[in-house]
């Protein structure tokens, strides 16, 4: 729900009737929003981030792979393995609204709703949850490259289901309330983006000079 200024006041109505009138108008344009979000578009752009990531993963030497630019920071198999985890994660929570009603009338909260307009994360260096600092190296190069593999698979899998889709069940994000598996499967792209601009930022400390395809 987008957050409103609750002393607007239109003529001689009662400022609580121009509220809730107003935020029950706010709420069906966001929610109509993410559930409308051009599948097709999302979709084609998540293979290209994943062909992304699998076709420069693969040109990395090991020592690349695992090194770590500051001792609190990712080397890019760690920012690999994450991406791994938590997108198959995400994928789970996509399968699991798309096949329930539970949930169906909670909401996300303003933050999200923001979010999900914009269709990117804040540009912001954000730190993530404890876990984050136990993301582990890698095994090799083929351990990463499979997994980004297998992961673009599966998204192609449940994102074609999505369009005909018609459950209306939602899952809890910790800091930002209530996804239905449209919303879960768009912000698990943005997630994926998002760190895109983190791969870019070891490859630079790296001296890899890459644009991006």
């Amino acid at each position: 729900m987008i957050t409103i200024d609750s002393n607007i006041v239109i003529g001689n109505r009662h400022p609580g009737s121009f509220e809730i009138h107003f935020v029950i108008i706010s709420f069906e344009v966001s929610s109509f929003f993410v559930r409308n979000m051009d599948l097709e578009t999302i979709t084609r752009n998540y293979n290209r981030e994943l062909d992304h990531w699998i076709d420069t993963c693969k040109t990395y030497t090991e020592q690349q792979l695992l090194l770590n630019p500051r001792r609190d920071s990712w080397s890019l198999g760690q920012l690999g393995m994450h991406l791994i985890v938590n997108t198959w994660y995400f994928f789970k929570l996509v399968r699991i609204c798309a096949s329930t009603e539970q949930h169906s009338a909670k909401e996300m909260s303003s933050n999200a709703s923001r979010m999900f307009l914009r269709n990117e994360f804040p540009n912001l260096l954000m730190e993530g949850p404890p876990l984050n600092k136990e993301t582990p190296q890698p095994s090799n190069r083929d351990e990463v490259v499979k997994g980004l593999r297998s992961l673009k698979a599966e998204m192609n899998t449940i994102s074609s289901p999505l369009a005909n889709n018609r459950a209306k069940g939602e899952t809890r994000h910790p800091g930002l309330h209530y996804f239905d598996a449209m919303a879960w499967f768009q912000f698990s792209e943005m997630h994926f983006r998002h760190h895109l601009k983190q791969k870019k930022r070891i490859e630079s400390f790296l001296g890899i000079d890459r644009e991006r395809a």
